[in-house]
């Protein structure tokens, strides 16, 4: 009787599917699963240019550190370290006690040095700058309405790009309280955004007058629109936008607006935990806002403009002028 088939046997390009019934069961974000998924390929496909077999029972800590080399040198050392951390993931699942299918002293991710990352700038959004994207929204059409709405939306909240898509609207169910038809609450003394978190947390985050402003002239524009029906907050000509939609209204905009430099949803929200830390918020309240359980992710914004808050602060205790 021949022997079954185990996942240590598996060439790792054939992983790909029980591998993200395992995420999905785990919860991880559709975002996450695909940034596993294209390592897992672009892994498969280095073995498969490199090697005659690629199975997990067979692969050693030196093949992985060869790939990722290899990606260092054709790209970067910070794409290299991205491949790093997913295959970590992948080797957590083969070593977990559901699979088993290497040991976990025999997991050769143990023995694979880690590359050196160099961290790039990543700049804050300027008011002028997104000053310039709301103007280029100006008019009266039904993009011009929503793509305003949406930037105000990223701006006000630091909302994460698969938050945005995530969003629901339902005009017949304006109540916190509707089954997860509506995440839109514009008239509440408090006006409210409720996001669904990774591992399905749900956060309510406040909204400011001219966010709700932007929100309810979109909203009166979308009501005639042919895929109002939609259960997606945004929508356009297909229906419910996709993140790739979103991500085409924001380079759209910045062209108009003539901004130079990358213009993603990222940066709204790094801009906003950059600002809250700016007017000395305490950062358990950043960690609140932007829906963060482990203060480390503050500390990672933070550090980007540690030094100019350490010089004002120096500024304003004015001791060079004390004596």
């Amino acid at each position: 009787m021949p022997r079954k088939a185990t996942i240590a046997d598996t060439p790792v390009g054939d992983l790909s599917h029980s591998w993200t019934r395992y995420l999905r069961a785990e919860s991880k974000s559709d975002t996450t699963i695909r940034n596993y998924l294209r390592t897992l390929r672009q892994f498969s496909a280095y073995l498969d240019e490199n090697r005659s077999s690629a199975t997990p029972a067979e692969i050693g800590d030196e093949e992985i550190q060869d790939f990722l080399i290899a990606v260092a040198d054709r790209t970067s050392s910070n794409t290299a370290a991205f491949h790093y951390r997913n295959l970590k993931a992948l080797y957590k699942w083969l070593t977990s006690g559901r699979e088993q299918a290497i040991r976990r002293s025999e997991n050769p991710m143990l023995d694979v040095t880690p590359p050196k990352t160099v961290d790039p700038p990543r700049p804050a959004f300027s008011d002028e700058e997104v000053q310039s994207l709301i103007k280029a929204c100006r008019g009266t059409s039904f993009a011009a309405r929503r793509d305003e709405a949406i930037i105000r939306t990223f701006w006000g909240t630091g909302i994460r790009l698969g938050g945005m898509t995530g969003l629901r609207y339902d005009p017949d169910h304006p109540q916190l309280d509707n089954d997860d038809k509506n995440d839109v609450f514009l008239d509440g003394k408090q006006p409210l955004l409720r996001l669904r978190l990774k591992g399905g947390r749900v956060h309510l985050v406040p909204i400011g007058a001219k966010t709700v402003m932007a929100l309810d002239r979109y909203l009166r524009a979308r009501a005639t629109h042919s895929k109002a029906h939609a259960s997606a907050l945004w929508i356009g000509q297909q229906g419910g936008l996709a993140t790739e939609g979103i991500q085409r209204i924001l380079k759209r905009r910045a062209t108009q607006a003539g901004i130079t430099s990358r213009v993603h949803a990222h940066r709204f929200r790094r801009t906003l935990a950059t600002r809250l830390l700016d007017e000395d918020v305490d950062r358990t309240y950043v960690a609140q806002i932007l829906g963060w359980q482990d203060l480390r992710h503050v500390a990672l914004y933070a550090s980007d403009t540690e030094q100019q808050r350490a010089w004002s602060a120096l500024q304003r205790a004015g001791i060079d002028g004390r004596v």
